[in-house]
């Protein structure tokens, strides 16, 4: 079994529900992945979301108008642990995609099932306020 490459030219989906504070939780953009991963994947997200709002407070201290799109690409093994999280950003959102990736490479997913590391990218949309 090969690891799931995730396809930069695919549309994000998002949740709908959010917090005041908080950016939305998107789903994740994989090919070939389980469901139960991209659900651990989003479980983790929500469990440390306050390390996201941490780096868009920051990102946004230096740049108030700050907004765009980007995505953390995540290695995770079959453990769970996120082996790499690769920002992937352009221009003024490269910051914070690294304040994101940076944040994410010490999550640990409770991930089951699977021999091979996953791949998976994980966009954020940061609106203006």
């Amino acid at each position: 079994r090969t690891p799931s490459r995730a396809r930069d030219d695919e549309e994000p989906q998002r949740d709908e529900a959010t917090t005041a504070n908080a950016p939305e939780l998107p789903r994740a953009v994989a090919a070939s992945s389980s469901d139960d991963l991209l659900a651990s994947v989003h479980r983790a997200a929500a469990r440390n979301m306050s390390q996201s709002v941490t780096c868009i407070e920051r990102a946004r201290e230096g740049d108030p108008g700050l907004s765009g799109r980007l995505s953390v690409r995540l290695m995770i093994a079959p453990t769970g642990r996120v082996r790499t999280a690769d920002p992937v950003a352009t221009g003024p959102m490269m910051p914070l995609a690294r304040c994101l990736a940076r944040a994410m490479a010490t999550w640990t997913l409770d991930r089951s099932g699977g021999d091979t590391d996953a791949v998976i990218t994980w966009p954020f949309e940061l609106g203006l306020h």
